[in-house]
């Protein structure tokens, strides 16, 4: 087989796949780098799905952070229409976490340290007016050096501008979706301080706050349901990451932390009590996979899906890119 070519990006491997495209190892032989491709599939060709996808594109090039993967370039050919990343040599947050069951004292220290630099990435994209919408471990990055880099901007919108998601509507992974996302309600940053939530709280337990065998029944439990304390799983944890990880998971937004920044101080002064250095640095040294778990927790369950779900509004009384890409 011939050598493939998008645009004049020589395709030299796959990475992953999903409901929202295909991501490739690529080359730019002008500039010599090695890059991310991510195509959109054919059957995603409509209006829709087209600005959708080149929306991810447009909010991501916009913010210039070391902990956002960068936008190089994007383009058309034919009927492809495709998104040039930067690549990152390292795996996701959910594969460096997968087989954990509960950290122990030094895991728990590095995944500390490696969480500090993604509140620092969304921090960010807030002060730029930019909400992810769709945190979750599958779309934040950690390079071979310990940099972490947060991903796909898929569901992204500008504060104080109307989401292409219609209100009624569920959009993200079952898991990480706010109370507000899972009763249809409009979101606000408030809405990432949640599923930053529930990232720190698998990091530091290995399980979700919730468990459900499908999607409908996730989004009962986080609209309802009150989150569990971490310590109920794993007693090292401090009295004031429990408080943090709490409020950050309250049912009404107004409940939570008002910013990602107000998070922050709250965050440095517990890895001030667990003697960890608050400062995120790109050269922190991080493990490589498999080195931060251990065997497979069984109540973190698998979620009922990898793609994302949109279904029609729940009712409570009834109910880039690198060497482990994750798509959509």
């Amino acid at each position: 087989m011939g050598t493939i070519y998008i645009g004049r990006y020589k395709v030299i491997e796959e990475l992953g796949r999903g409901g929202m495209g295909v991501v490739y190892r690529g080359e730019d032989p002008v500039l010599e780098r090695q890059v991310a491709i991510k195509v959109l599939p054919p059957k995603k060709m409509n209006p829709k799905s087209i600005e959708r996808f080149l929306r991810e594109a447009k909010t991501a090039a916009r913010l210039d952070s070391p902990y956002i993967v960068k936008i190089h370039d994007i383009g058309q050919v034919d009927d492809i229409h495709f998104i040039v990343m930067e690549y990152v040599e390292g795996s996701s947050l959910s594969d460096m976490i997968e087989y954990e069951e509960v950290p122990t004292n030094e895991q728990l220290r590095q995944r500390l340290k490696i969480f500090r630099q993604v509140l620092e990435a969304v921090r960010y994209a807030h002060e730029n007016g930019v909400i992810h919408r769709d945190l979750k471990p599958d779309n934040i990055m950690v390079s071979k050096t310990g940099q972490v880099k947060v991903m796909d901007f898929g569901l992204a919108f500008f504060a104080g501008q109307h989401s292409l998601t219609e209100v009624g509507q569920v959009m993200g992974t079952a898991a990480y979706v706010s109370p507000e996302q899972a009763v249809g309600k409009l979101t606000d940053e408030r809405t990432d301080i949640y599923s930053l939530g529930v990232i720190l709280f698998e990091l530091i337990t290995g399980r979700w706050p919730f468990s459900a065998s499908n999607p409908l029944e996730m989004f009962r439990k986080v609209a309802e349901e009150p989150a569990p304390s971490p310590r109920l799983y794993n007693k090292n944890i401090s009295p004031g990451l429990e408080t943090l990880v709490l409020r950050s998971l309250r049912k009404k937004v107004e409940d939570r932390f008002a910013s990602v920044a107000d998070m922050i101080e709250s965050f440095d002064a517990c890895l001030k009590h667990e003697a960890i250095s608050s400062a995120p640095s790109s050269s922190a040294s991080v493990p490589s996979v498999g080195k931060l778990g251990g065997t497979k927790t069984p109540s973190r369950l698998p979620a009922p899906s990898s793609a994302r779900f949109n279904v029609s509004k729940v009712s409570t009384a009834d109910s880039a890119a690198g060497a482990s890409a994750s798509i959509e």
